[in-house]
């Protein structure tokens, strides 16, 4: 994945419409039994105020949380 500036002004986004998800690179090919299509996978993503990726988070087993200390730790070192 490269470093991609994104223009926010919120800390959080949805991802309705799966633009974001195929963008990052974390859809799956196939979800499920019924072969689901666009189905982004569990990932976390900070970027720092310019919009650059900083902090990465990727599962391929959507029942694996990501670790909230690991990402708590991240947003603090970058607001120092």
């Amino acid at each position: 994945m490269t470093s991609q500036a994104v223009s926010s002004s919120s800390w959080t986004r949805s991802d309705w419409n799966r633009g974001v998800s195929k963008a990052y690179g974390v859809q799956y090919d196939r979800f499920g039994g019924f072969g689901l299509q666009g189905v982004a996978k569990r990932s976390v993503f900070i970027l720092d105020r310019e919009g650059i990726v900083r902090y990465k988070w990727v599962t391929e087993d959507p029942k694996v949380p990501p670790d909230h200390a690991s990402v708590l730790e991240k947003l603090k070192e970058m607001s120092a």
